[in-house]
């Protein structure tokens, strides 16, 4: 059957890609010496899942499938936009969570995709907790065949936390090899400010999101949380371009030349949307 996915996942890619002139060191509060500033390697985590509890929601299959026939319609007006076969490739894994974290697989590959109920394919490209409201606003934002900046930012703030996972978890960053050469941060916050006043659910809402490097780990979380190493400042504009390098480019990364000629773009976006380093990383 065919459904769209959250195919506004044009969200936000962090590299940690850094000005030159910056520090290379830096104190280390475990150690309490001077060490590499810069991440060599990550530990790779895997997805968890919440835990499908759909069985026992009554009358699930009639409900599920109403859900199913929106995403349908709305793929097909999703179809109609330019901005759709742009998409190259996702496996993304929604769990409707007013259904009991009811499982649905969106796959998506250059203007075509399907959806498929429960959970498919070894990895997903990202992982979605949705409401049954949810999906019926995305349906809703399409009819008329436009997208306000409020309704495109109302989307952005739902995906940014699972796009950003998405990113820290692609597998070429879990190849053999020191990765300091690419400058990871291990602490960095990112900031989409709304251009104008967008509300959800009855509130004013801004995207900001900390991402933190623990024994190798990334974690991602909402809000921005203590003193990090870098700040970003981004428009959705600036998100959409670092999601598209930083997701699509990456997977297709083959040589150490081609990891170098995508750094370097990645460099040109994270020095426009720097806003703040820590002091004593200047």
């Amino acid at each position: 059957m065919k459904a769209i996915s959250l195919f506004f996942i044009s969200v936000i890619f962090l590299c940690g890609l850094n000005k030159t002139s910056i520090s290379q060191k830096e104190f280390s509060y475990k150690s309490k010496k001077s060490e590499p500033r810069y991440l060599s390697k990550f530990k790779k985590v895997n997805y968890s899942f919440p835990e499908d509890l759909s069985a026992s929601i009554e009358d699930i299959d009639t409900k599920a499938e109403e859900i199913i026939t929106i995403l349908n319609k709305t793929g097909n007006l999703a179809q109609q936009l330019d901005w759709f076969p742009k998409i190259e490739k996702e496996n993304i894994y929604v769990s409707v969570t007013d259904l009991g974290n009811y499982r649905l697989s969106l796959i998506m590959e250059k203007g075509e995709y399907t959806i498929e109920k429960g959970f498919h394919g070894e990895i997903p490209s990202m992982v979605l907790k949705l409401t049954t409201q949810n999906i019926k606003n995305l349906h809703e934002i399409l009819i008329d065949g436009k997208v306000t900046y409020e309704e495109k930012y109302r989307i952005y703030y739902m995906v940014a936390a699972p796009a950003l996972r998405a990113i820290y978890y692609n597998g070429p960053n879990y190849r053999p090899g020191d990765k300091s050469a690419f400058k990871f941060d291990n602490f960095v916050q990112i900031c989409i400010p709304p251009k104008e006043k967008v509300v959800l659910n009855g509130r004013p809402i801004t995207i900001e999101l900390t991402a933190v490097n623990v024994d190798g780990q990334w974690l991602v979380m909402r809000g921005l949380r203590g003193d990090p190493d870098i700040k970003l400042k981004l428009t959705l504009d600036d998100a959409t371009e670092l999601y598209r390098i930083g997701y699509y480019e990456v997977s297709k990364l083959k040589t150490p030349k081609d990891a170098k000629a995508l750094s370097d773009e990645f460099l040109l976006l994270l020095n426009k949307t720097l806003e703040k380093t820590r002091e004593d990383h200047q």
